[in-house]
């Protein structure tokens, strides 16, 4: 470690980097408070500060003893520890209490299924990727495809397993796939998407559980896997699906002695369950994280401390008032969805009106092109009487001339008789000719008169409703886009209050982080006696330093210890949502390479076949007695 009076220090969280002056004097305790001061953390006991020590093994620094006097790794300026957690609620959507709990645990669990730390199935894979792709954009939008489709080249969506396993899958698929599930999210704020996310995430079988290399007394290799319900053994090569269950209300003690772990059952009549690791100071890790889980297990079957009720109070609090802002937004939300879709209408309308106004004005047009004509053909129609009335006037003057010829002697009497037949004839034909024109004539005079007054009349009248019918549509367009403008100047007003909250959150932390910079710690490390102390677990496994120890677990006071044997997975729940899982799995195996297909993949499609899923392996591997248990351990 760095030599002289002060040392540097960088801690990594999940979502940003600190740097901090301690002296030689700085406690672990000390430099954990500052960590989560700076964050605003106080659901502490969860989390821890790791590091990689001058063995090259990650391990968790200890809050009882000075920092300088840990295993630190040699010739570093700087000193380097992640805040992260170090033990797992049962249930994260009952049991995280603040906002910035479930984020650091979301990223930290997200991190985890990417890095095939936890294994992940394909399907949940991609309803995990949506809930996760709802907390970094809030609603979907067609525009999202094409940055969850960078995001998932560059491994931030979906484990690189997955998408090795559908070779013919490309990014834009799953994108397209992910972005079908994200739009079912709409209205799910940011919080409630990751505790979603979290909510599923708990079930996989490698959630939250701490593995360790162990052997039996044959020698045979297997895994020992610690987690909130307790203590599991695995096949070395098989890290889903533990062999051997030891639930926390069946331990009564735990110890160990060089490389030597022992578990003690309650059960009188079962042997102790002895397993061996490699080096003493695994047992030295093992021990401590049994310690925590056990702790908090017990907790969570006790009443709330008042400090956690506080916490929830504060908590519920603000999830009312964020449940109300949520409602008084969607309200506006949807009243200027509806303004402005009465104001499309009504620009609709108006644009309607336009058109049926320009129609009306061809009509009368075209209706005055027919007057024309009408009017033009009466005239022709006029003309061919007068030319009528000319050629039977003519036939009645030459009748009378033709008297006067004959008594003249200028025409015999056969002539007259002959020839007055024939004006008879023609004045008759001419006649004819003469009534069907009048008659024809009447008929445009009729239809022109008709024509001209309908119209007219029918386009006044149209004109003046047309007009009525705009000033009311132009009045109440005019209110509806105030009302629209005033909706959307609140919701601005509210995306500012939230840009400032998170500003103001932002400042405050980088003015706490500018602040411990220098910050030097002198204080003495402070006594804990309080029992309900909220680190207080911390203070029972750090004093871990011997190389033989005995931890003692009692569940005094404690109820319903066994709680878990009853439970069954979000999934399992959701009936609906467990048959669009089972649909994409069914398409995702379509195009499935089963080449490419992972030792946890094999694992995982045995155990659907045979209808197990986490709590029904855990009912599983607890059946029988603890002295049954601890022989087939033995036998392995």
């Amino acid at each position: 470690m760095p030599a002289g009076k002060s040392m540097n220090v960088k801690v990594s969280s999940m979502e940003s980097e600190m740097e901090f002056s301690i002296t030689l004097a700085t406690t672990g305790k000390q430099l954990f408070e500052q960590v989560i001061k700076t964050i605003g953390l106080r659901e502490l006991w969860y989390f821890g500060l790791s590091f990689i020590d001058n063995t090259g093994q990650e391990t968790w620094l200890k809050l009882n003893k000075k920092v300088k006097d840990q295993d630190l790794p040699k010739d570093l300026d700087k000193l380097e520890f992640n805040f992260r957690a170090k033990f797992y609620p049962e249930d994260a959507t009952d049991e995280l209490i603040q906002d910035i709990t479930v984020h650091l645990f979301f990223l930290q669990v997200k991190e985890a299924i990417l890095n095939d730390s936890i294994y992940c199935p394909p399907e949940a894979a991609v309803l995990l990727a949506s809930y996760a792709m709802q907390a970094k954009f809030g609603n979907h939008q067609e525009k999202h495809v094409g940055d969850i489709e960078k995001d998932i080249e560059h491994g931030k969506v979906l484990p690189k397993r997955v998408k090795e396993l559908h070779p013919n899958f490309s990014s834009e698929d799953w994108a397209k796939k992910i972005s079908e599930w994200h739009a079912e999210h709409k209205g799910m704020i940011r919080e409630d998407a990751m505790k979603e996310y979290l909510k599923i995430a708990q079930d996989l079988d490698m959630y939250g559980v701490s593995y360790f290399s162990i052997k039996n007394k044959k020698g045979t290799d297997l895994l020992l896997g610690v987690d909130a319900l307790g203590i599991n053994v695995y096949e070395k090569d098989n890290k889903l699906t533990p062999r051997i269950g030891f639930p926390w209300s069946e331990i009564s003690n735990i110890s160990f002695s060089g490389r030597n772990f022992t578990i003690k059952p309650l059960d009188k009549k079962a042997p102790d369950f002895v397993l061996r690791v490699d080096k003493p100071k695994t047992n030295k890790i093992i021990l401590a994280i049994c310690m925590g889980n056990h702790e908090l297990y017990l907790r969570r079957r006790k009443p709330d401390t008042i400090e956690v009720q506080q916490m929830k109070s504060e908590a519920r609090a603000l999830t009312e008032k964020r449940q109300a802002d949520r409602e008084r937004q969607e309200r506006e939300r949807r009243q200027l969805e509806i303004a402005e879709q009465r104001a499309r209408e009504l620009e609709e309308k108006l644009q309607q009106a336009e058109i049926e106004k320009q129609k009306r004005e061809q009509e009368l047009k075209e209706s005055q092109e027919e007057n024309s004509k009408l009017r033009s053909q009466l005239g022709s129609v006029q003309a061919d009487i007068e030319n009528m009335e000319r050629e039977r006037a003519e036939l009645l003057e030459e009748k009378e001339n033709l008297a006067q010829k004959v008594s003249e002697g200028e025409m015999t009497k056969e002539e007259y008789n002959r020839r007055m037949i024939e004006i008879q004839e023609e004045y008759k034909h001419v006649q004819e000719r003469l009534d069907n024109k009048e008659q024809e004539a009447e008929t445009l005079k009729e239809s022109l008169t008709l024509t001209k007054q309908e119209k007219e009349a029918e386009l006044i009248k149209y004109q003046e409703e047309m007009e009525r019918k705009l000033m009311e549509e132009e009045e109440r367009k005019l209110a509806l886009e105030q009302q629209a403008s005033q909706f959307a100047d609140e919701n601005r007003k509210l995306q500012v209050q939230a840009q400032l909250a998170e500003q103001l959150r932002k400042q405050q932390l980088e003015d706490a982080q500018a602040n411990q910079q220098q910050f030097n710690y002198s204080r003495p490390t402070s006594t804990v006696s309080n029992s309900g102390d909220a680190n207080n677990h911390h203070q029972a496994e750090d004093h871990i330093e011997d190389e033989n120890e005995v931890a003692t677990f009692s569940s005094e006071g404690v109820s319903n210890m066994d709680s878990e044997l009853n439970r069954v997975t979000a999934v399992a729940q959701d009936k609906s949502l467990n048959t669009k899982l089972k649909e994409l799995s069914n398409d995702l195996n379509s195009v499935r390479e089963q080449k490419q297909l992972s030792d946890n993949d094999k694992i995982h499609q045995d155990n659907v076949k045979k209808g197990r899923d986490k709590y029904k392996t855990l009912n599983l591997i607890r059946k029988g007695n603890t002295k049954s248990r601890v022989n087939e351990f033995e036998a392995m």
